[in-house]
């Protein structure tokens, strides 16, 4: 199993990957490749705890840069890791992983992951980067340097249904620029986020590390970290922004 990172370590591979993939073949994204692009770059991702009590979990993951065969994916930090909120620790799960791409001709590609990195939880770092080593080529998810705007058309890929049904693309826009109410979500303040509303996604279960793709931007804008609802029903999105990430 790996180690856990220390916040110096994950900036460091995030600083890394980022300069491979400037220098690597990475995809153009355009109003008519989209869909296609941005499905075959996100995975569903199945969390096997090795303490045979728990059930198996569900996240999702983005690739946003590459290293030879190597992918690097990311996706929310609760998915790889526990926060102990007595000590303020970011824990890693003791389990493994596994990555289910799409292909465009609707074939299943299963692949075993690790864990590079993950964010203090307790900073909302809700991020976590995967690697999977993978022959096939499959696109690279710009990243946003930019903010982002109130009513900001979004789209999204998970897999709210789970594998057997498979990814979804959605759509959205951008509810709230800024929450500032500290929302509670796996014991972690939320403050910070951004909300959004995203057709068919409901609460967002499984949800946790899908990419919200700006159409105006042409990249990602943030990562799906949770949730809010009322007994009404209605349901609000907690999105990190991407620039988190980047910091």
């Amino acid at each position: 199993m790996p180690t856990k990172f220390s916040k110096v370590f994950f900036k460091f591979f995030l600083i890394f990957f980022l300069f491979v993939s400037s220098n690597a073949c990475v995809s153009t994204i355009s109003s008519q490749y989209l869909k296609n692009d941005f499905m075959s770059a996100t995975g569903i991702v199945i969390i096997f705890p090795l303490v045979k009590v728990e059930e198996p979990g569900l996240c999702t993951a983005v690739a946003f840069a590459k290293n030879g065969k190597k992918y690097q994916f990311f996706t929310a930090a609760h998915c790889a890791a526990d926060y102990d909120k007595e000590t303020s620790k970011t824990i890693l799960k003791n389990a493994t992983y596994s990555i289910i791409l799409e292909k465009q001709n609707g074939a299943k590609l299963i692949k075993g992951a690790i864990v590079l990195a993950v964010g203090e939880m307790k900073n909302f770092e809700d991020f976590a980067i995967l690697e999977a080593e993978i022959d096939e080529d499959i696109p690279i998810m710009p990243l946003s340097k930019f903010g982002y705007e109130l009513d900001e058309d979004i789209r999204v890929v998970t897999a709210p249904v789970g594998p057997e049904v498979g990814l979804l693309y959605l759509r959205g826009y951008v509810s709230k620029e800024k929450i500032n109410e500290m929302i509670m979500f796996n014991s972690i303040k939320t403050e910070g986020a951004f909300g959004v509303q995203v057709n068919g996604l409901g609460k967002a279960l499984g949800s946790s590390g899908a990419g919200v793709f700006s159409v105006k931007q042409n990249a990602i804008i943030g990562e799906v970290v949770g949730f809010t609802f009322n007994v009404n029903g209605h349901a609000t999105i907690l999105v990190i922004p991407i620039t988190k990430f980047n910091d």
